[in-house]
């Protein structure tokens, strides 16, 4: 739960049409194990790290292009039981983020990094 978050309007849109969210003026309730943004070119690295559990099993971060290391290297301390992970575009993310993830995430089943700065190295 987030209370009292500047949350964009376009974000509140697409948490709207999910089922396991409920968004209201100052208070967003996110499903138990998934999170996800879409496009999400105004989310920041401070708003997803205030989201995160550890009872996340799947975060997509579609297209988020303001994310850096910071949320990914997050994800993998906060969220160990995490099987999926969606970075597809996300152009701020090195071998480092990815590096955390396998460190920490050891149910990992799905990693989609097209369009991410990744080397070989990091694979």
């Amino acid at each position: 739960m987030v209370e009292n978050a500047a949350v964009p309007d376009a974000l509140r849109e697409v948490w709207a049409r999910k089922k396991d969210v409920i968004v209201s003026e100052n208070r967003i309730d996110l499903g138990p194990t998934h999170l996800a943004f879409g496009d999400g070119r105004a989310v920041t690295d401070a708003f997803v790290v205030s989201l995160l559990s550890n009872k996340i099993t799947e975060v997509d971060l579609f297209d988020c292009e303001n994310l850096t290391n910071e949320t990914i290297t997050a994800i993998a301390s906060h969220c160990p039981s995490l099987t999926d992970l969606n970075i597809l575009a996300c152009k701020n993310i090195t071998d480092e983020a990815i590096t955390a993830i396998a460190s920490h995430c050891h149910s990992l089943k799905y990693l989609d990094v097209r369009e991410t700065e990744l080397t070989d190295k990091a694979i």
